[in-house]
């Protein structure tokens, strides 16, 4: 028995709910875990949206969300380069990168805001 099946297994002894719904970016079924829809295979949370403008909506607050996480990494990461940094060039460098991100971050807030 392969992985993909033995997890499908343990999500059903689980008492997960098998759905007739497939994964998006896969094509496995789905199942629904204490109220969360998961794909086995992909081990991601999905989504599923109602209508055309759900759709529109979740797409864009996904890709938001994945757009925050990768600025708040490079965030990490400068941070990190910051506190090794003693040129006033490479500080201001530096300094104006995570402004920018800063600033990023803030627009995501808005955008969501304005939903």
């Amino acid at each position: 028995m392969n992985d993909q099946v033995k997890r499908m297994a343990e999500l059903l002894k689980g008492g997960a709910k098998m759905l007739a719904s497939t994964c998006p970016e896969c094509g496995t079924i789905l199942f629904q875990v204490r109220g969360d829809i998961i794909c086995p295979k992909c081990n991601k949370r999905i989504i599923i949206a109602k209508n055309n403008s759900e759709t529109e909506i979740l797409d864009g607050g996904l890709v938001l969300h994945q757009i925050e996480l990768t600025i708040t990494k490079k965030i990490d990461e400068i941070q990190r380069q910051l506190s090794d940094k003693n040129d006033p060039k490479e500080l201001v460098e530096i300094a104006t990168l995570l402004s920018i991100f800063l600033e990023v971050l803030e627009r995501i807030k808005r955008i969501r805001g304005s939903r």
